[in-house]
């Protein structure tokens, strides 16, 4: 606009206008109505003004892609690198999964079998035999149980069970947004973790993820009353249990409370194995 040369720092700056259209679904500048307005403003040093909730980091690296001064701008190398860190900072919002993901893996995804090996020593847990870990990767649990696919070996039902709920379509990568989920479903990140893990795929009306409009159709094709399935919530990392009452299917959020409690309705349970033990008894079958 002021007639320099384009330079790797106008790109910055137009990444940044592109970043914050994706953020807020508006466009940038809108409100100019003629060229001349704009370049006036844009050299005036005016910028799209930043959302209020927007997340403090990327605030800041927004405002530093647009800087006045282009020196002041980050490198693309440098950006990469910030946005990989805010997007495991965003996918895993708990303290205890987020130190262990960044400090261990970096990256917005990973190799299952890097994963494995970076997380049982996290855990307290020994490394599983090798051999093991291939038997698992034969899993193809989905929702369903992974004891149906390998339920001689307690260590192999585990992290079959595991894979199929951290992994994406391939089997093959971790995805730091269904490893921040799980651990806001059965946090914390102790030596009991694995187990918790095993223990929720061992359930059948366990179908993880599900939308509310099949967990529905699902509820009310089976017909039977207080029949209920859980399933993971599809607007943050928490569990849902849908349940039919009278003819129509209702949807309770359960929320996991600090020292492992979970709460459901006015209720609190004091771990995960007495929760689920709570559903069996008192809400139905699936």
């Amino acid at each position: 606009m002021r007639g320099d040369a384009v330079s790797t720092a106008s790109d910055i700056y137009s990444f940044g206008v592109a970043l914050w259209e994706i953020l807020t679904r508006r466009q940038a500048y809108a409100h100019h109505q003629t060229y001349r307005e704009h370049r006036a403003n844009v050299l005036a040093h005016q910028r799209p003004q930043i959302p209020a909730d927007c997340p403090t980091s990327l605030a800041a690296l927004l405002a530093r892609c647009w800087a006045p001064d282009a020196k002041m701008r980050p490198s693309a190398a440098s950006l990469v690198s910030e946005l990989n860190s805010m997007i495991v900072e965003l996918a895993i919002p708990f303290e205890d999964g987020y130190q262990f993901w960044s400090s261990q893996l970096q990256q917005v995804s990973c190799e299952w079998a890097l994963f494995i090996k970076k997380l049982y020593p996290h855990l307290g847990l020994p490394l599983p035999d090798p051999e093991v870990r291939d038997l698992a990767g034969l899993s193809n649990a989905g929702h369903d149980s992974a004891s149906y696919v390998v339920d001689d070996d307690d260590e192999a039902v585990s992290i079959a069970s595991l894979r199929a709920l951290v992994t994406g379509a391939n089997k093959l990568t971790v995805s730091a947004f269904l490893f921040g989920r799980l651990v806001g479903c059965l946090g914390p990140l102790d030596a009991g973790f694995i187990e918790r893990v095993r223990l929720l795929m061992s359930k059948q009306w366990f179908h993880g993820e599900l939308s509310t409009r099949m967990a529905a159709d699902l509820l009310s094709a089976k017909g039977l009353e207080r029949c209920f399935l859980l399933r993971f919530s599809n607007l943050r990392p928490c569990f849902v249990m849908s349940r039919l009452e009278s003819g129509c299917v209702y949807h309770y959020l359960i929320a996991r409370l600090p020292l492992g409690r979970y709460k459901l309705g006015e209720e609190v349970f004091a771990d995960f194995a007495s929760f689920l033990a709570s559903l069996e008894v008192c809400i139905g079958d699936w």
